[in-house]
């Protein structure tokens, strides 16, 4: 066989079935064959009997032909060898998330996680972490955005996902965290705490989705009332008040009024069967000292475009 080179395709394939592939000799042979034969069959023939891990790692890095280096990374078995595949840097990505997915070891995919030159690749090893410890660090302390909310998904902690949707400079990061919190009492401080309108409009909308599977505290939505005077809020707040019988309309003041009238005439206008209608309407007639605020606003219906009179409600 040491003269391979110069064989034709017949007597390839012959000495590659004759072949001791148990020596080291042999798998060197059958490393070249594997990265430098002419003939297709033979470099899948080879690569079957190849077995060395170290040659198997160079054939997945060759890039000479893409199924061999698929047939190499599936033969390997050890996480240190998967690890310098994963870590080389290919024309074709799709090599690297093939080593990736087949690494355990933790400490390997954190190394990938924060070193890969691709930042797809750091995300993939992300994915593949389940260590709390390294998926916090990285929710913490990662630079890229991306990587951040990958480690989100996979964080348990519902301390640390409140302290994430309060801190990350990332407004969809911080949604991110919101989406994995099912703590009531972290949503409603989320909401209260958070500086950005959007986030606290976010946290709102989680608890609604958690009242369609779970009884929520009026002790937990009793606080947010104090979200009564804010645009982005209001709406949220009165269907959460709706929802498990907390009083917001004596809470409501001529800021609530206000608050309504903006996102009323910014958002969704008046939409036709909508039960927080319904409410609104109610204000105005529980509250007289309201009233006032309420007609010196303009409510116009935009399917109709004539203005709402509450009085002739």
């Amino acid at each position: 066989m040491t003269r391979w080179k110069n064989m034709n395709h017949k007597r390839t394939m012959t000495c590659l079935k004759d072949i001791d592939s148990a020596s080291q000799t042999s798998q060197s042979l059958l490393y070249e064959v594997c990265t430098q034969s002419p003939f297709e069959d033979a470099r899948h023939a080879a690569i079957s009997s190849l077995k060395n891990p170290n040659l198997l790692v160079r054939v997945a890095r060759s890039e000479t032909d893409q199924e061999i280096c698929r047939a190499a990374i599936e033969k390997l078995a050890d996480d240190a060898s998967l690890l310098q595949v994963a870590e080389h840097i290919f024309d074709d990505r799709y090599f690297c998330f093939m080593a990736i997915n087949r690494i355990n070891d933790q400490q390997m995919l954190y190394r990938i996680a924060q070193q890969h030159a691709y930042a797809e690749c750091r995300v993939a090893a992300i994915k593949r972490l389940d260590d709390q410890s390294f998926l916090l660090k990285i929710a913490q302390q990662n630079s890229d955005p991306e990587a951040r909310k990958a480690a989100i998904a996979g964080l348990k902690n519902q301390n640390e996902l409140a302290l994430i949707a309060l801190r990350d400079p990332s407004s969809w990061v911080r949604r991110a965290a919101i989406a994995k919190l099912t703590d009531q009492e972290l949503l409603a401080d989320v909401a209260l705490c958070n500086s950005l309108s959007c986030i606290r409009h976010s946290a709102l909308l989680r608890l609604k989705e958690l009242a369609s599977t779970r009884s929520l505290s009026p002790q937990v939505i009793t606080p947010l009332l104090g979200l009564l005077n804010n645009s982005s809020t209001v709406i949220a707040v009165i269907e959460l008040a709706e929802e498990v019988g907390v009083d917001w309309i004596s809470k409501s003041s001529d800021a609530t009024v206000q608050a309504i009238n903006e996102s009323f005439n910014e958002a969704r206008g008046w939409r036709v069967c909508n039960p927080l209608d319904t409410s609104i309407k109610m204000l105005y007639k529980a509250r007289p000292d309201l009233q006032d605020g309420f007609d010196a606003l303009t409510w116009t219906n935009p399917y109709t475009n004539c203005s709402i009179v509450f009085s002739q409600e």
